[in-house]
């Protein structure tokens, strides 16, 4: 089947919203890491709450190529790897999204051979077409766990003789010394979790380790395929099977509920002052891992009323303006541009610095284009509270995050404003216009060929 052209632009006038209920599917970053597992431990596994985006097709796309088993339907995506042949993989696949650079440790843990071309995935130094994700402290990991690398252009080649348990301390990856923080200490964490379900000696000792869901995620179905998962203070210890145990037939995880969706609709809710209803939740561990935002959104005053799976959100007639740093134990860089939006609706000047990425304002520049009062300084931005005043232009989104805040923006400013590059939403919201047209906005979208 041909693959549909990505929707290039959305010319978007503003809309008077009406209250809905909202499902939310599942997380992104967590879906794409335990895709990789399951090719790790040779086991069909089953995960449900599976968003339709496109790290997932082009996952199951590689998997297929290499003789595998991955079948997405409504949500569930069976997936059976143990006829999974290793191969190449084809810079028209790799480039396309980010995720695939999370396939170096099981590609190279099983089959002890790796070959990988130029990876896709937003840019995040603030340039709008930066080079290629940082990977070195992958490779830096996987060097640990007794693998080789060459780089060639734009080209890794890796082999191993097999991978050894080992420690990794994850604070060597850190920007701080006092702080885990940086764009580094997640890629590090999960490229170690993805190498110790390729050991078949020694334990792996994870130091300081990254704390968030997309990694606990990934230790729910260690723990199912019968890895022993330990803490020790600040240390993750990972034990492999013993290889006399029985192993289930197949391992079963239902993801957790995408955080990042979450708070674009708390967005959607307070800028557009629209009430809105979020369900099919998995609660427990949504509300973990958006502790840090939760507490800054009631410091806000933005109403969260909880019910069983369900989040109900009431916009404030005005937020309480709360200073924010982005660090990589506090709220996920992905959510600063929300709250950047958020914030022009506060009560005075606020500061949001980032710690993680440290250039991701590119959105900021936009929104000023459309009448944001923003200033954008090396320490970060200062938002002073200010409307959307400026109408009939066009705004160019440079990642997803910034995407999906354009998007929101767009909606209370006057005329109809054009979003350019809408076609990163695909890669994190799999219904985001839908959801919109239904709420009443007055949405045109453009498809270009790619």
């Amino acid at each position: 089947m041909t693959r549909p052209p990505h929707p290039r632009d959305m010319r978007i006038s503003p809309s008077c919203l009406q209250p809905t209920t909202i499902a939310i599917g599942g997380y992104k970053h967590a879906t794409v890491r335990l895709i990789a597992l399951a090719i790790a431990l040779e086991q069909r596994v089953v995960l449900t709450n599976v968003p339709d985006i496109e790290d997932v097709k082009v996952l199951s796309e590689i998997i297929r190529q290499g003789h595998g088993v991955a079948h997405w339907d409504e949500g569930i995506l069976t997936l059976d790897t143990r006829g999974f042949h290793p191969f190449d993989i084809p810079e028209s696949l790799s480039r396309r999204v980010h995720g695939v650079l999370y396939l170096l440790p099981v590609f190279l843990g099983r089959f002890k051979r790796v070959r990988l071309g130029e990876s896709g995935g937003c840019p995040l130094d603030g340039s709008g077409s930066g080079p290629q994700r940082p990977v070195h402290h992958m490779l830096a990991v996987l060097e640990r766990f007794g693998a080789r690398f060459r780089l060639e252009d734009q080209e890794i080649q890796g082999e191993t003789e097999g991978f050894t348990g080992c420690t990794i301390d994850c604070m060597a990856f850190s920007e701080r010394s006092d702080l885990l923080t940086g764009p580094l200490v997640s890629g590090a964490t999960k490229t170690a979790i993805l190498a110790a379900a390729c050991t078949r000696s020694g334990h792996t000792r994870i130091r300081n380790p990254y704390p968030k869901p997309d990694v606990t995620e990934l230790l729910h179905l260690l723990a199912q395929a019968g890895f022993i998962v330990r803490r020790e203070g600040r240390d993750l210890i990972l034990i492999p099977p013993d290889g006399v145990s029985p192993r289930p037939p197949a391992l079963r995880h239902h993801v957790v509920s995408c955080l990042s969706e979450v708070i674009t609709f708390i967005a959607l809710s307070q800028h557009c002052k629209v009430p809105l209803t979020l369900i099919e939740l998995t609660e427990e561990r949504l509300r973990q891992g958006l502790a840090a935002e939760f507490a800054l959104l009631d410091a806000m005053g933005i109403g969260l009323d909880w019910g069983k799976n369900v989040l109900r959100v009431t916009p404030a007639a005005r937020i309480t303006s709360c200073d924010i740093e982005v660090t990589s134990v506090g709220i996920y860089s992905d959510h600063q541009p929300f709250f950047a939006l958020m914030l022009l609706d506060g009560d005075r000047p606020a500061r949001i610095r980032e710690a993680v990425w440290k250039k991701r304002f590119s959105y900021a520049r936009e929104l000023s284009r459309l009448g944001a009062d923003i200033c954008l300084t090396e320490a970060g931005i200062t938002i002073t509270p200010s409307a959307l005043t400026r109408g009939g232009l066009t705004v160019v989104a440079d990642d997803l995050r910034a995407a999906a805040v354009l998007v929101l923006a767009a909606l209370t400013a006057p005329g109809r404003t054009t979003v350019q590059n809408v076609h990163h939403l695909e890669r994190g919201y799999p219904n985001l216009m839908e959801v919109l047209i239904n709420m009443g906005a007055c949405v045109d979208v453009n498809h270009k060929n790619d």
